[in-house]
């Protein structure tokens, strides 16, 4: 089973015209390895009724979604049950053990690109990249990641909601 990482994801896990799960899966079909792809919540063929609740979602309910995709992995007549891991990217690689610990029967876990440090470390530093490939001023990038990481430190200090929106909106700003 594939497990994408963050953001909500296609199948494919198709970014800037790249479809990554989709040469994994390629490769492994082609070598006898059954592979398990799915939309994340809200895209592709997965149906959301309301598409907002998708940003109270956590890696924990996310890990919940891969477990379900294990289970139907494990039913399908032609799979040998025993034989059943994840391969995670990037958070996928934080979710895959998630996965593990609820279940021992997990024959493996594949950790591509896993985070090796706290999220509101790696975030600002991928959104700086991002932004820099898609030619965003360098002035920008800048105010962009000083205003992230000024949430992120609201966020650890459990400010109020008051204090999250305004610096929210200043993160909004600064990036229009």
């Amino acid at each position: 089973i594939l497990i994408s990482g963050s953001g909500m994801q296609d199948r494919d896990e198709s970014l800037m015209g790249h479809k990554p799960f989709l040469v994994i899966a390629d490769y492994l079909s082609c070598n006898g390895i059954a592979v398990l792809r799915y939309d994340d919540r809200g895209i592709g063929g997965s149906v959301m009724e309301n598409i907002e609740d998708i940003y109270g979602d956590t890696s924990e309910d996310f890990a919940t979604d891969a477990s379900v995709m294990v289970h139907a992995a494990r039913i399908h007549p032609e799979i040998d049950e025993r034989r059943v891991g994840v391969i995670g990217h990037s958070e996928g690689g934080l979710i895959g053990p998630m996965v593990a610990i609820g279940d021992p029967k997990l024959a493996f876990v594949v950790m591509l690109a896993g985070p090796g440090v706290a999220g509101f470390e790696l975030l600002p530093v991928q959104q700086a990249l991002l932004l820099h490939v898609t030619g965003v001023d360098g002035e920008v990038i800048d105010k962009v990641i000083d205003a992230s990481m000024s949430f992120y430190e609201l966020m650890q200090a459990n400010a109020s909601d008051e204090e999250l929106i305004e610096q929210m909106t200043e993160l909004i700003t600064v990036q229009f």
